[in-house]
């Protein structure tokens, strides 16, 4: 029974060891030199249209776009999709000069059924790229000309530095979250960058080959259809590349339940596509393709909490068989996975954490971590799920609906 025990804890270690090794290795590349930039100049600035899948977002709509419409040059076109809105967010857009696509489905909701319908509105006058942004989202100056650059340069898909900050005053939960977020935005991501390895798309600030749409469906309601879409495209031999130059911001809810809810919508998204990562990894779509073998990789990394309390409840389950049955291979195993993920978290709050989660603040990462476990009871044993698009609550005080006259 022992040595039955023993190789089971052994396969168990073993299989954390890859979601380890890997987060270990771009968390560390990170720390590499910058590898050569796209050239400044091309001989010609692609033509681009910026699309804005927007869901009751009249709060936020026009400041987006007084960051994007500056950056537009003649011919280049800014598109907003007001999906299933039930507010100003089609008149507001209107009014700052973006064209507006209202879309009502209530059977088909869903940020890939926005872009879907985007997109065909656009292909009557396709541009030579498009630029997808998130309507609560800041984008930095120059960051689309310096996007469509590298897309003109490598004819692939680029993903600008995505970056989301706590409020002022935000509570410490808030805060450890922007850790994991910059963590996985972009400590590991620019590790990638600097191994010249592909990146996965984050959503908002990506940029893509006009010609790389024709090979993937966009209409859908996965919760993470960001990660399905850049899997997608690397399988058409489009996989998509950080810009390190170009930034998106924006900001976590500042009310407990949007924060609970855009946690619970990203996190159940992404282990959804860990299922399919493993599920997928040997079928020759993934394996031809050296961007989707990357990619999926990649996806193999659980969100930060939910690996450390895996790491560390093996530890404490194989410490405690070791110590009874004298085995001690899967102790080794186990503690050399908490070694790598907990050295690579410490560098990683080294360089891109201190101003985002305070040393003091640790201490919190347990309790931060337990109150997702129902999260992951749902997603992982229950398999319960949702791919409705609920528009993130950013309010500080009790949200109000307002309805078109």
């Amino acid at each position: 029974m022992a040595q039955l025990l023993n190789m089971l804890f052994l396969a168990v270690n073993g299989a954390l060891a890859v979601p380890a090794t890997i987060y270990g290795t771009e968390i560390a590349a990170g720390f590499l030199p910058r590898r050569k930039a796209v050239p400044a100049s091309i001989d010609r600035r692609p033509s681009v249209a910026v699309l804005v899948p927007a869901h009751n977002e009249e709060a936020n709509i026009r400041s987006t776009l007084d960051t994007v419409l500056p950056q537009m040059r003649d011919g280049d076109r800014v598109v907003v999709v007001a999906d299933n809105c039930e507010d100003r967010t089609a008149e507001l857009a209107r009014a700052a000069g973006a064209e507006v696509v209202v879309r009502y489905d209530p059977q088909r909701r869903g940020k890939g059924y926005a872009l879907d319908a985007g997109v065909a509105f656009i292909a009557k006058r396709p541009p030579d790229c498009l630029l997808i942004i998130d309507a609560d989202c800041t984008l930095s100056p120059g960051s689309v000309d310096i996007l469509l650059r590298q897309v003109a340069a490598t004819n692939k898909p680029a993903q600008a530095i995505y970056l989301m900050g706590a409020p002022a005053g935000a509570p410490l939960e808030t805060q450890v979250a922007a850790f994991a977020y910059v963590i996985k935005n972009h400590a590991r991501p620019l590790g990638l960058c600097r191994l010249g390895m592909p990146n996965q798309l984050m959503g908002t600030g990506m940029a893509f080959p006009w010609k790389a749409l024709e090979k993937v469906d966009l209409a859908n309601g996965h919760l993470t259809e960001d990660l399905k879409l850049g899997l997608d495209l690397a399988q058409e031999g489009y996989e998509p590349y950080l810009c390190e130059d170009a930034r998106v911001t924006s900001e976590f809810p500042s009310t407990e339940q949007g924060l609970k809810s855009q946690r619970s919508r990203w996190e159940s998204g992404h282990l959804s596509m860990l299922y399919r990562a493993i599920g997928g990894f040997f079928k020759p779509g993934v394996l031809r393709q050296r961007g989707a073998l990357v990619l999926s990789l990649d996806m193999m990394v659980p969100p930060l909490t939910l690996l450390l309390m895996l790491i560390m409840l093996m530890l404490i389950v194989t410490g405690l068989f070791a110590v009874f049955s004298g085995h001690v291979g899967a102790l080794i195993l186990a503690l050399i996975n908490v070694a790598v993920v907990g050295f690579a978290s410490l560098a990683g709050w080294f360089r891109y954490g201190r101003d985002i989660l305070p040393a003091r603040a640790f201490g919190h990462i347990a309790t931060y971590a337990l109150g997702k476990i129902p999260l992951y009871v749902n997603k992982l044993i229950l398999r319960r799920d949702s791919s409705a698009w609920v528009r993130t609550d950013r309010n500080r005080t009790k949200p109000s609906t307002q309805l078109h006259p």
